[in-house]
Parts: C-alpha cells; sequence; structure tokens
C-alpha cells in the first residue's frame, strides 16, 4: 500500500521534462511518468543528462521514432497494428510488375515502408535496452516478428535492418539470433516468395560478422527447428509478479 501511495504522490506537483534528442527534435512528458518507467530514466532525471538550470533531460543515441514509439506505448500500453497498417497499401503482396511504372510505384513504397518499419523496431529494441526497459523491448521484438512472419504481407528481412543489429546491438544478442532464425527460414523456402536475391545476399555479405553467424549457427538449427523454434527465445527476461493464488 505505502507503494501505491508514494506513486500516486510523485503527481501531487509534478513538472514537465522535455526530452532532448541528438537530432535536435524535444518533446515535453511529465516527470513522474518518466520516473515510473524505468530505474535508468529516474536516475537520468536526478543525474548528468539533467540540463543545468533547465528542466530538460538529454536522450543521447535515441532518435525521434524512438520516443514516437514510447510515448505512443505508454498511452496505449500496446503498438498499432502493423500487419493492417501495411496490408491495407496498395502494393502489398504484389509482384513487382516490369512495365507499369504507377503499380511499380504502389510496390516500391510498400516495400521500403516495411524495410522502414523493421529498422524502427530494432532501433526501439536497441533503446529500450538502454532504458532498462524489458517489456518495451519485447513488444519491439514482438511486433518485428509479426510484420515478418505474416503471411498477409510476406515480407522478409532487409540487409538494412540486419545491418543496424550487427553494428548496434551486442554478440549474441537475441535480436542478432532472431535474425538469423528469420534469414534461415527464407533462405530454405520457409515461406513462399521470401527468397533473397543475388544482390540482397550481397548486402548481407557486405555486413562484418554476419556471415560468420550465420555459419556458426548452422549445425544447431535443423530443417524442423527452422519452423518451429518458439519465438519466446527471442524475448528478454522480464520482472515478474508472485501472486499467491
Amino acid at each position: 500500500m505505502n507503494e501505491i501511495i508514494q506513486h500516486a504522490d510523485a503527481y501531487k506537483n509534478d513538472e514537465m521534462i522535455k526530452l532532448s534528442l541528438d537530432d535536435g527534435n524535444k518533446y515535453t512528458v511529465q516527470r513522474a511518468i518518466l520516473c515510473g518507467l524505468s530505474d535508468y530514466l529516474k536516475k537520468a532525471l536526478t543525474g548528468g543528462f539533467m540540463e543545468t538550470g533547465k528542466k530538460e533531460l538529454k536522450l543521447p543515441g535515441c532518435t525521434t521514432s524512438d520516443v514516437e514509439f514510447l510515448i505512443y506505448w505508454v498511452s496505449h500500453s500496446k503498438f498499432p497494428d502493423f500487419v493492417k497498417e501495411l496490408s491495407e497499401m496498395p502494393g502489398c503482396m504484389r509482384p513487382k510488375p516490369a512495365t507499369d511504372n504507377d503499380l511499380r510505384k504502389q510496390y516500391d513504397a510498400f516495400v521500403q515502408a516495411a524495410k522502414d518499419l523493421q529498422i524502427k523496431l530494432v532501433r526501439l529494441w536497441i533503446a529500450a535496452d538502454m532504458w532498462l526497459m524489458p517489456r518495451l523491448q519485447n513488444e519491439a521484438m514482438r511486433a518485428l516478428l509479426r510484420v515478418l512472419d505474416s503471411d498477409d504481407l510476406n515480407v522478409k528481412l532487409s540487409p538494412e535492418t540486419a545491418r543496424v543489429a550487427w553494428e548496434e546491438t551486442a554478440e549474441g544478442s537475441r535480436m542478432r539470433a532472431m535474425m538469423m532464425w528469420e534469414a534461415r527460414v527464407a533462405t530454405n523456402g520457409g515461406r513462399l516468395g521470401t527468397f533473397y536475391s543475388a544482390a540482397e545476399l550481397d548486402a548481407f555479405a557486405a555486413i562484418p560478422g554476419l556471415f560468420e553467424d550465420y555459419a556458426a549457427g548452422a549445425p544447431d538449427m535443423d530443417a524442423c527447428d527452422i519452423l518451429v523454434r518458439p519465438f519466446w527465445e527471442f524475448l528478454v527476461p522480464e520482472p515478474t509478479i508472485d501472486y499467491w493464488w
């Protein structure tokens, strides 16, 4: 009960804090909300990230997209249905047209939107890890898996997305492990139409360390594992609550 009272007391005389990002954008969020999200943000509000004499919190390494996703998730406790949004685009599930320029533009716009979303979710996963917010981290992972594994979209992991993971996450991270699994599903024909082109394989090969990790994981994944590997292996541990019943 005391914990509930202390949490509510933080809202009695609260103040607004500006979140300052590397790209110059700023967002105003209630201090008590930020403190309640994670120990990292709570300590940051009283530590070296605060601008002296200003109610401004610097978030180095974070993008506008990271904070947009964070604010939406805090407000709604979930993300929008990204699969539905992408599936409603005119170019969804359409083979790349050879001649019709309008149809090709629609298709290319769909492919680019899917790539952009993948990258944003990976970067959110990285930011949530830095913020010590495992639940947000896992929400980002689940959203990414839904997009990659949706039969309504038939999209595949892009080389651009993989590059972000290999450049910005640690060796052996769950994000890298998930991408290895997705790549094996695609290259082994696990889903119709997901094979990579020669140009895409060249782009993957140009990512330092990726093919070494891919080869090292080969003995651990046979044909059955590729199709049935449980997604929870890619989730990070979350705080648990013990109930008496």
